[in-house]
């Protein structure tokens, strides 16, 4: 008798929103700040609280989430007009702005290119052969990769890279460590969470390597059920070994769902 797997609802993956919070740019108004200087400043506290509101937004009542790059591409926009502008400051602003947002929508744009990865590596009704299941276990370890890099860049490597290129821009030292020491702040109350989202991604994909690992042990030993959509094993012993993992994917996407919820409730403490 072969007996079913449970179904476990796997929210699979919040990990495309990308935390974007607000920037505290210091903007004065020297005399002889033009009107067009004035409707910059006023588009960008626009853009930015508009960018907010989407990604709290985005949470679906599934766990998933939703949304697109519009709002970084909105910022961009703005920060290009500041940094035409003949007022100093408001130019520095715009061109640091501008390359903040630009490393963000990389980021975003590369974790939503990889995170299909994911959702391929657990289609196991497609399974025809062992062999199939090690292209799977590639696709999600290719998504781990993405995800270490991801994880390097929040503990070392986004503060380092603004300062970084803005020299390369030839921006002077003083105005970088301004606007680098504003992102600190708000960054360093959002990175323990920002982290454990990366953490929740990790420990997702090790669960579902091993389901992988599980089919391809018991391989001849199972068959998929479409209607249930879910491998059906012959023997106690695997289908426990798949559940064991199937739960760790709900605890991670548990505890990804409850770290991007404390993300959003910070970002609003620091509108």
């Amino acid at each position: 008798m072969s007996r079913q797997c449970c179904i476990m609802k796997a929210i699979v993956l919040l990990s495309v929103l990308f935390p974007l919070f607000f920037v505290s740019c210091k903007h004065t108004k020297p005399a002889g700040e033009t009107e067009q200087e004035k409707q910059n400043t006023r588009e960008l506290h626009k853009a930015l609280r508009d960018m907010q509101e989407a990604n709290e937004k985005s949470f679906n009542e599934d766990g998933t989430i939703s949304g697109d790059n519009k709002g970084i591409e909105r910022v961009i926009d703005v920060a290009k007009k500041m940094e035409d502008s003949s007022t100093e400051e408001q130019a520095a602003t715009g061109k640091l702005l501008r390359i903040w947002m630009t490393m963000m929508q990389r980021d975003n744009l590369e974790i939503q290119n990889n995170i299909s990865l994911i959702t391929k590596g657990m289609e196991y009704g497609k399974i025809q052969s062992a062999e199939d299941i090690d292209k799977l276990s590639a696709m999600v370890n290719e998504y781990i990769k993405c995800n270490n890099g991801l994880t390097e860049k929040i503990r070392h490597g986004w503060l380092s890279e603004i300062r970084t290129k803005a020299k390369e821009e030839n921006m002077e030292d003083d105005v970088i460590l301004d606007f680098v020491a504003g992102l600190k702040q708000g960054f360093g109350k959002l990175k323990p969470q920002l982290l454990e989202i990366r953490k929740t991604d990790d420990d997702l994909c090790t669960a579902i390597l091993e389901q992988h690992g599980v089919l391809k042990k018991h391989w001849g030993k199972w068959q998929w059920d479409e209607d249930q959509g879910v491998p059906s094993f012959e023997e106690d012993a695997a289908i426990d070994a798949y559940n064991a993992a199937a739960q760790k994917i709900q605890d991670a996407a548990d505890a990804q769902a409850a770290a991007q919820k404390k993300v959003i409730e910070i970002q609003k403490t620091i509108r």
